[in-house]
């Protein structure tokens, strides 16, 4: 026994003996709010916040969360300036940058290139706000979470000040608040109204970690100048503007084929359609067909080719495999058949379609297609209009009933032996 009590002895001596080893213990000792809030609803707001670094989670600074989106009871986006303006660090000039956050703005304060020492420093930071005033039928009302929920550590003491403008009685000054985290109703906190338009709130215990202080300040209406309807229209207007053009740009393209469609998009009368045999006035077979496949291709040519023949202005042959177009009577053409014809033959009588001639066939063929389109490809294409002088519905029967007829020149026509 007396061996264990040596023993027990010696190692409390050692454990009292042995180097004991500091716990970081980073905390904001005061975070302190001074409200100035003016005739117009704008707010200019410092916040001096003294806090002790330890190198864990404060190295280069703090930083500061403020939400400025939100939604109101109509489900409408809202979002109210923030506009930092300067910060101190110990009375001396510190930076600062931005950055957004989801709903709303993040402030770092310090810089990478600055490592803070072990140590207590002291952070003055000023902005400017506004649309933060709730207005009521009896009386308008301040609503700030002073010291925000969003701190990793504990607030050894939080406190507000509110300057109103005017000279209201503090009798007329209705004192309100809440401490704790998000949602909670906790009561430690004092408020007083020492002055003309003037109060002030403080904590009377340390807040938690992710404990906050919110203080609400009543006063009288018309000691700020609520918004008009014209203010909250551009407020409105402002803060929904994507959305709003959103719907903008789908009912103005709604609009679009609203009109289209009650100008072409409607089916054409019903009636009985008449096969015709001769294509329309002034229009080729290949002109036809390249406006029922909506595109060219070499059908085209060999329709319009056939119909210059049909018309006398040419003699389609066989010479020996292949074809040979004559000229023969000097007939009145369409425009695109007598182009068609002239690239063809040039200034000779004749022109035997083969491989040798390849180029010049390549040259007519390229011809007549960018002649179709400038004539036809804008009115069914961009317009969905007809050829000039004809109603779309007219274009489409008068295509649909000549069908038939280009089915009669396939079967029936051939060139002549």
């Amino acid at each position: 026994m007396k061996f264990a009590h040596v023993a027990t002895g010696w190692l409390l001596a050692a454990l009292l003996a042995a180097p004991t080893f500091a716990v970081a213990d980073e905390r904001i000792f005061s975070f302190h709010s001074k409200i100035d809030v003016s005739a117009d609803g704008g707010m200019d707001v410092t916040e001096t916040i003294r806090v002790r670094a330890e190198g864990q989670a404060i190295r280069h600074g703090i930083y500061r969360d403020f939400p400025t989106d939100y939604r109101d009871r109509g489900g409408n986006a809202v979002r109210v300036a923030f506009e930092p303006r300067a910060l101190t660090r110990d009375d001396a000039s510190e930076p600062f940058h931005t950055e957004r956050q989801s709903n709303g703005v993040r402030v770092y304060f310090g810089s990478k290139e600055t490592t803070l020492a072990p140590g207590e420093y002291t952070y003055s930071f000023d902005y400017h706000t506004n649309r933060q005033l709730g207005f009521f039928p009896d009386h308008d009302e301040l609503y700030w979470n002073v010291t925000g929920n969003g701190w990793d550590f504990p607030i050894d003491a939080a406190s507000a000040e509110i300057a109103l403008p005017d000279s209201i009685s503090p009798t007329h000054l209705r004192l309100d608040g809440y401490t704790g985290p998000e949602g909670a109703k906790g009561k430690a906190y004092t408020a007083n109204a020492d002055g003309a338009s003037h109060a002030v709130f403080a904590t009377t215990h340390a807040l938690a970690p992710h404990e906050g202080l919110t203080i609400a300040l009543g006063f009288p209406k018309g000691v700020v100048a609520a918004p008009t309807d014209r203010q909250r229209v551009a407020w409105f207007l402002g803060d929904n503007a994507g959305v709003l053009a959103l719907v903008a740009g789908l009912l103005l393209v709604l609009s679009y084929y609203l009109v289209q469609w009650s100008r072409v998009g409607r089916d054409p009368r019903p009636g009985t359609i008449i096969p015709l045999y001769e294509p329309p006035a002034d229009h080729t077979p290949g002109a036809l067909r390249y406006v029922e496949r909506m595109g060219w291709d070499d059908r085209c040519v060999a329709a319009d080719i056939v119909d210059a023949a049909v018309r006398g202005a040419i003699r389609i042959s066989d010479d020996d495999g292949d074809y040979r177009i004559e000229r023969a009577a000097n007939a009145e053409l369409p425009a695109t058949e007598a182009r068609l014809v002239a690239n063809l033959l040039g200034s000779d009588d004749a022109f035997t379609l083969k491989q040798a001639q390849h180029a010049r066939i390549s040259t007519a063929l390229d011809a007549h297609k960018a002649a179709l389109k400038s004539s036809y490809a804008d009115s069914f294409r961009k317009n969905h209009g007809g050829p000039p002088g004809m109603r779309y519905e007219e274009w489409l029967d008068s295509v649909s009933r000549s069908r038939a007829s280009q089915e009669n020149w396939r079967k029936h026509r051939h060139f002549p032996h």
